[in-house]
This record gives C-alpha cells, structure tokens and sequence, in this order.
C-alpha cells in the first residue's frame, strides 16, 4: 500500500497536510516575552509597544483594562499567567507576600 507521503516522495509531490481543528503555536519573540513580563510588573499600556500588546492580545496572555478615559492597563489573563508560571517567571501575589511576611 502506498502512502500519501510515499507517493509525494516518488511522484515528486509536495504532501500538504490538512489543517488541525487547533490553532497553529508559534513561539513569542524576545520583545514580545519581554512586554509580557513588564505587563506581570503591571506596566501601563501607554509605556508599552502597540503591536506587542496586541500581538499578546491576540494570543490570548493579556487584556486591556480601561480605568479612566485616557488610561488603560494592560493585565494578564490566566493563560498568560499561566505561561509565565511555566517559565519560571510568574510574580506572585502581593497580597500573599505581605501577608507571609507579616506572619
């Protein structure tokens, strides 16, 4: 029996796979990691790079929070944290610093 990749190898073919139902990974670029680690040090949209933040946006690892008329905030969403967190560099909560250090 012949396969699709067997007969693209002797015909010459090129074999194009389907696409999937997911969505395709690509790996974040220096920058764009680099936006996303000041986004987790709560950074303001306004210092960050446009297309980063919305490339990270995109991606689903940040939001845009409006608090005011000319302010907006970028935070983390939970697949964003996520991430960071399997990177080694999620911040933990403040809240949960202080209360540790506290005790």
């Amino acid at each position: 029996m012949v396969t699709p990749l067997r007969r693209a190898a002797v015909t010459g073919d090129r074999h194009v796979p389907p696409k999937a139902d997911k969505p395709e990974m690509t790996v974040l670029s220096p920058h764009e990691f680099a936006v996303l680690l000041l986004v987790n040090d709560s950074a303001e949209a306004c210092e960050l790079d446009r297309a980063d933040i919305e490339t990270l946006i995109e991606r689903q690892l940040v939001t845009l929070e409006r608090r005011g008329p000319n302010r907006s905030y970028a935070r983390l969403t939970i697949q964003g944290h996520l991430f960071l967190k399997a990177c080694g560099h999620a911040r933990a909560n403040l809240r949960a610093k202080a209360s540790a250090t506290a005790r």
